[in-house]
């Protein structure tokens, strides 16, 4: 059985895998940290948000997931946003790749992606449910 913060570990050294992002002080403020040219960093917010009571093999907690991956440009915006950045979304996107984490059951809502530019910093935010056995 796994806790919220034991999965939300495992989605972090996840995300750093797959990003190469370094996770910021803090999951709630951007304003503790200035960003680097060239730099990536991810916020992971995340919590209980119900039960997944519709599973043969009993309920389950449901922890709903907010990642934000931010990068700040160094050079042109089409060569991160058309490559790496490209790479790393379509990954995250994909339920495949939540469903590899340890403590995770299932994906209870498919993984949705937004994307923000403000001045050179470029902003992919990502969030899903997953259910967890507890």
């Amino acid at each position: 059985m796994a806790t919220p913060a034991q999965l939300l570990a495992e989605m972090a050294a996840a995300v750093e895998t797959l990003t190469g992002a370094a996770r910021q002080a803090s999951d709630y403020r951007d304003d503790l940290e200035a960003l680097a040219d060239g730099a990536t960093v991810y916020q992971l917010r995340g919590g209980p948000s119900g039960e997944d009571s519709g599973r043969s093999d009993g309920p389950r907690t449901v922890l709903a997931v907010e990642l934000l991956v931010k990068h700040r440009l160094a050079g042109a915006e089409r060569a991160y946003t058309e490559g790496d950045m490209q790479t790393y979304v379509a990954a995250l996107i994909a339920p495949a790749f939540w469903r590899t984490l340890p403590s995770a059951v299932d994906v209870v809502e498919n993984p949705t992606y937004a994307i923000e530019r403000v001045g050179r910093n470029v902003t992919v935010t990502v969030t899903l449910e997953l259910s967890v056995a507890l």
